[in-house]
């Protein structure tokens, strides 16, 4: 019987564990500077809300940092290539 115990328990604990390190790793990524990830939406309902929230957040961060790109090298009123742009190439 604590054998039995002890491998369901096993179980349950990797159960839970594994979306929390995949989680944790994609978050890593992300501030590395890959805004790409992108979660798989998948286990128990804990784990989907946070992957969910962890997917709109990547997709924020990317839509961000292109607008800051954009308007870094493109005129905020004619959005023509400014001179930052025009030295780079």
């Amino acid at each position: 019987v604590l054998g039995v115990g002890l491998a369901l328990g096993l179980v349950f604990s990797r159960q839970l564990s594994r979306p929390l390190r995949d989680i944790a790793q994609a978050a890593s990524a992300v501030a590395g500077g890959d805004l790409s990830i992108r979660l798989p939406v998948q286990g128990g309902v804990e784990a989907v809300t946070v992957a969910t929230a962890f997917n709109d957040m990547s997709a924020s961060l990317r839509a961000a940092h292109d607008r800051l790109t954009h308007d870094a090298i493109h005129d905020a009123l004619t959005h023509l290539p400014n001179r930052v742009l025009f030295t780079e190439r």
